[in-house]
């Protein structure tokens, strides 16, 4: 059977023997280890295929590299011009810019990513700087999936990124204001996003309005903390397939039943909502089994630091897939429960019983498993205690 791609983890010493090897046109994908010299990725020019790439450049080499031609006689005019190149061929790049870089490396960096046109997703983290011009993506007309870390996020950073036509956009530790919202999503944005990283965004009712021009296409939602007052606009994202609700401890005594007799209000509307992730909420009488029931085609239920009153409610997740159950202090006959669920087939817990499931069923609960033989992914994890 012929070669037709490498996947590959490359040390900097790799790099030369990679580069004249007879299977370097089948290197599809290369993930950096370490900190590269700028002056050893041009050895990736000579990788064809590669179309993947993760790699974090000294910065201090850019600069050197920078300067390096103009004191060699003969130089090829584009090598005077854009002295540090990446594979043009490349559709996906993870590039790290480490903190001590400086403004001029950073920015020429920036600048070369112009010339990788094919791309459709780019992770970048930056050198936090007040100066970082993003007018680059305007030259990669195709990407689809934008990640920015290390910065501090500007009116002129979202007008560079309303212009893509992006589908999935994370500005990292960001916390999203009304404003900028706005600016972000109303027309003429170019932006088609159906998962937008909210994690960092305490969302109330009009965050919430500002993410309506998405309502027909955003199918992620996962804010930091939202506001069960606006849950009555969740049934208007008519695309949404994933909901994940955190809040931990920034509730009052009252505020769980409001948050679930919210959830329990509308969700059901949400049609197309087929993966739910809570933390935080206590689950008392038969809430558990009304949530449950009102989602008939729910597949993927996670619940984290959430205390269920009947455990054994979990049976009307009839639907359910995938399950994940982190620190719920479940007593350890629900796993008598969870052997009823019909389409399960991963499950993940996660420190979920209080107390601790003996050690005689633990060993039965590794991959495969006698107790669920049905599972293609089963992960068991519990804190060992000493008597």
């Amino acid at each position: 059977m012929p070669l037709r791609s490498l996947r590959l983890k490359v040390k900097r010493r790799m790099l030369h023997s990679l580069s004249t090897s007879r299977f370097r046109r089948h290197v599809s994908e290369v993930r950096a280890i370490g900190e590269w010299q700028a002056q050893d990725v041009k050895l990736l020019q000579s990788l064809s295929s590669l179309t993947r790439l993760e790699l974090a450049i000294n910065a201090a080499s850019v600069e050197s590299l920078l300067l390096a031609p103009f004191t060699r006689p003969g130089s090829p005019v584009r090598d005077l011009l854009f002295p540090f190149r990446l594979p043009l061929a490349l559709t996906h790049l993870s590039l790290r810019i480490p903190s001590n870089s400086s403004q001029l490396a950073q920015q020429t960096l920036l600048k070369v990513l112009a010339w990788c046109v094919h791309l459709v997703r780019l992770e970048l983290t930056l050198a936090n700087s007040p100066a970082v011009d993003l007018s680059f993506l305007q030259w990669i007309p195709n990407l689809s999936s934008f990640t920015l870390a290390g910065i501090e996020l500007k009116s002129e950073h979202i007008t560079a990124i309303r212009q893509l036509p992006l589908t999935e956009l994370s500005v990292s530790s960001h916390e999203w204001e009304v404003e900028e919202l706005s600016q972000l999503l109303q027309p003429p944005s170019r932006l088609r996003l159906r998962k937008f990283d909210l994690s960092s965004t305490s969302a109330g009712e009009e965050e919430l309005q500002a993410l309506l021009p998405l309502a027909d296409k955003l199918k992620v939602l996962e804010p930091y903390y939202l506001d069960s007052a606006c849950f009555s606009l969740l049934p208007r994202f008519r695309a949404l397939r994933r909901l994940a609700l955190g809040w931990e401890d920034e509730l009052s005594e009252e505020e769980p039943e409001e948050i679930i007799a919210a959830l329990l209000q509308h969700l059901p509307s949400c049609t197309s909502l087929i993966e739910l992730r809570l933390c935080g909420l206590d689950f008392s009488g038969s809430q558990l089994q009304q949530l449950l029931q009102s989602l008939p085609q729910l597949e993927t239920l996670e619940l984290s630091s959430c205390s269920l009153a009947d455990p054994t409610q979990l049976r009307y997740g009839l639907a359910l897939k995938t399950l994940t159950l982190v620190e719920c202090g479940l007593p350890p006959d629900t796993l008598s429960t969870l052997q009823q669920l019909p389409a399960l087939t991963s499950l993940t817990l996660n420190e979920a019983f209080d107390p601790p499931i003996d050690e005689s069923i633990l060993e039965q609960l590794t991959f495969p498993s006698p107790l669920f033989p049905n599972l293609t992914f089963l992960t068991v994890s519990q804190l060992i205690t000493k008597s």
